[in-house]
């Protein structure tokens, strides 16, 4: 079940909204004030945003600049829809450069207008993430090149598109070891960082923007942890913790 997060100063509009998608099959949360934003979104791990500009406190623009800066990858790769009152043009260009996948003024946009949207949304975010599985399960998990050559490479390169590149190299080339971490059970180790390796390796590859020094080095300890599960190296909950903690 797809989980949506609303924000809106108006309440009328939340729970209107919120009885809607909840009918069409989201599990929503939702939120009229703006200043406990971060931490509710950071809980709830939402697959998308519905956001009004125009919040109390503090705004929608300086919010979603606060996303798309944060250290959680989930976040910062978060799709967002624009839901505020105002002119179309003013609007894409307040947010235009913040990662906004639909914009739509409250005043021209009925529910079913909004839901239609957030399908569409999430639909090609998900087609982008099927479509990186299906390149690496294509080639079994084979590269031309070793593993350990290909995060080198990623670790030192600066070229966005040689980034771009290397992160499917690199998944395809780790994609035997993190399809064996997710046939296992969710609550287990392995299984655990091999869901948030495959999140925040597609997230990157879909959002190559966001491709910083440290998540390079977060992948590149990753996936080095996740060679020692074969070697029964990693096997306790707190170095996962440990991990999973820098993942995030």
């Amino acid at each position: 079940m797809k989980k949506i997060f609303l924000m809106d100063d108006d309440p009328f509009v939340t729970t209107l909204y919120k009885a809607r998608l909840q009918h069409e099959g989201f599990m929503v949360d939702a939120l009229n004030d703006s200043r406990e934003a971060i931490s509710k979104l950071e809980q709830f791990m939402p697959d998308l945003l519905v956001l009004d500009l125009h919040m109390p406190v503090v705004s929608g623009v300086d919010l979603l600049r606060q996303i798309r800066s944060s250290a959680n990858t989930h976040l910062r790769t978060l799709p967002v829809v624009v839901l505020s009152s105002g002119h179309v043009r003013d609007l894409i260009d307040e947010v235009g450069p913040l990662g906004v996948q639909k914009i739509f003024v409250k005043m021209q946009c009925p529910p079913n207008t909004l839901i239609a949207g957030i399908k569409e949304v999430l639909a090609n975010h998900s087609r982008k993430r099927n479509s990186l599985d299906a390149a690496a399960e294509a080639t079994g998990g084979f590269s031309t090149a070793s593993l350990s050559g290909l995060l080198e490479q990623f670790t030192t390169s600066d070229k966005q598109e040689d980034l771009h590149n290397l992160l499917l190299e690199i998944y395809k080339a780790a994609w035997t070891r993190i399809s064996k971490g997710l046939r296992d059970d969710e609550t287990t180790p392995r299984g655990k960082l091999s869901r948030a390796l495959q999140k925040l390796i597609q997230d990157l590859y879909d959002h190559p923007e966001h491709i910083t020094p440290s998540t390079k080095e977060t992948v590149s300890k990753g996936l080095n942890k996740l060679a020692q599960f074969d070697e029964e190296v990693l096997g306790s909950e707190t170095a996962l913790k440990n991990l999973l903690a820098d993942l995030n």
